[in-house]
């Protein structure tokens, strides 16, 4: 009898997820054989859910209602129809996606709870031909005996399938979800779904500056982003965005502001040939003034094209990749769309695997990222601390990354800031670019200009062989 109840109680769970996890469908699915399950009302919406993943590729979620309109009339089992209707209604009113935001575990679970129904069924099918006497069709179930896959592999062959070559062509030229202004876009790659992409800078090197500027830039373009904050407090990490977005000081006054001033006649392109000198210009900005609320929130939509963000302050240390998918999951399920960029400061700070030693650990949380921008068909960026190299203002290599080097297999493309004290006092910081997977980066170093008292991580950028 206890065995039965744990037995019912993770097969429950098992049907939730499924249900409502996009991630626990993509990983576990192929595994899913509805007649082996032991409820009737599992065996019927595990079925249901196949179908509508294998056509949709995602979890049912809300659907499912719908699905289970379309089912009942055709379920001519009275018992059935209430158990199924009692189990959907008790989703409904019980479902909360932070039960379920360690998911390596609850795969993992589910996953043993089907390898245990397959050998539970394997047992009675070898009893059947002992007691029946086919001992050699007996030894044959065993012989034959194969665990079933998690992961379906829809593979193609590259041979027959000559459309496959057309799809992958439409797919290469598809619309990046943003692009950096200046030289800076120039040297760092266009931004797409599933890209990771990170910063690596020295402490104090303005890490948090610069994702503020990544999520501005994501913003300017119509995206919905997720901006994760580890590090700063709560108030102080809210200032840094508002201030980043409106050009705005914690204290009305004048402020110097850095710009470039190029060789051409009035009237002339500039181009690589141009040669700049950094100028500089007072100007008066007053501090924020929340009083016309509503015309603060026109002029942002304006701004904005229909982008919006979340902040989020989380715990250092603790917070993981499987909360951060959790919290994914739960906007999408109120809120019935996607974020399009998650932007976390940073993700060094990020807690797991804790019975690894640090560098391990950090491979670790870096790996899931990766996996999750492209699980989630998301824009991940963050930033990593670099060593000692490059606190002498000089350029930052590979060599920087603090811990574990093999963060850069993971991302798509990163980036080095740097910079001396100097430099950054004077309003100018260094990039150019360590890591593009697809070498759509280009080459060189860019100089950037900042106003940082305004908040401003990138008021313009020109190759530094350029300045003079």
């Amino acid at each position: 009898m206890k065995v039965e109840k744990i037995e019912s109680t993770k097969e429950r769970k098992l049907i939730t997820l499924l249900i409502m996890s996009e991630e626990f469908c993509k990983r576990i699915i192929n595994g899913v054989h509805p007649k082996h399950l032991k409820a009737p009302y599992s065996m019927h919406v595990a079925t249901w859910v196949k179908e509508y993943f294998e056509k949709y590729g995602t979890a049912p979620m809300t659907s499912i209602q719908d699905i289970w309109e379309s089912k009942r009339r055709i379920l001519n089992d009275d018992s059935l129809v209430e158990s199924i209707a009692t189990f959907l209604g008790s989703l409904a009113e019980e479902y909360d996606p932070n039960d379920y935001r360690d998911m390596d575990y609850h795969v993992e679970d589910c996953e043993l709870y089907l390898r245990d129904l397959e050998l539970e069924r394997l047992e009675e099918q070898i009893k059947v031909k002992r007691m029946s006497g086919k001992l050699d069709e007996a030894e044959a179930l065993v012989a034959n005996y194969k665990r079933g896959a998690s992961v379906k592999a829809d593979g193609v062959s590259l041979m027959d399938d000559i459309d496959i070559y057309e799809k992958a062509f439409s797919e290469g030229t598809m619309e990046p979800l943003f692009t950096f202004k200046g030289a800076l876009g120039k040297i760092t790659p266009p931004l797409y779904r599933g890209d990771f992409f990170a910063i690596l800078s020295i402490t104090k090197g303005g890490k948090s500056f610069a994702l503020q500027h990544v999520a501005d830039t994501a913003l300017e373009a119509g995206n919905t982003v997720l901006m994760i904050n580890l590090e700063m407090r709560a108030d102080a990490f809210h200032q840094r965005l508002w201030r980043c977005i409106h050009m705005a000081p914690l204290v009305s006054g004048y402020f110097n502001v850095p710009y470039f001033t190029g060789d051409k006649e009035p009237g002339q392109v500039d181009d690589d040939t141009t040669i700049y000198r950094i100028g500089n210009k007072t100007v008066y900005r007053e501090a924020a003034n929340f009083q016309d609320k509503e015309a603060i929130q026109q002029i942002m939509r304006m701004r904005y094209r229909g982008g919006d963000i979340v902040q989020l302050t989380l715990p250092a240390w603790t917070t993981t990749v499987a909360d951060i998918e959790a919290i994914l999951d739960n906007y999408e399920y109120y809120n019935n769309k996607k974020f399009d960029v998650v932007i976390i400061d940073y993700a060094d700070l990020m807690g797991g695997f804790e019975r690894e030693d640090f560098r391990h650990r950090l491979n670790q949380i870096w790996l899931n990222l990766r996996r999750m921008a492209q699980e989630r068909n998301v824009c991940v960026a963050t930033v990593s601390q670099s060593n000692a190299e490059g606190i002498d203002g000089k350029a930052i290599t590979l060599s920087a990354l603090a811990e574990d080097k093999r963060k850069a297999t993971h991302v798509t493309a990163m980036m080095a800031l740097y910079g001396t004290e100097e430099d950054r006092n004077a309003g100018q910081v260094k990039m150019k670019c360590l890591v593009s997977r697809d070498k759509t980066a280009g080459v060189g170093e860019v100089t950037i200009l900042q106003q940082l008292d305004l908040g401003q991580f990138h008021l313009d950028s020109k190759f530094t062989s350029q300045i003079h």
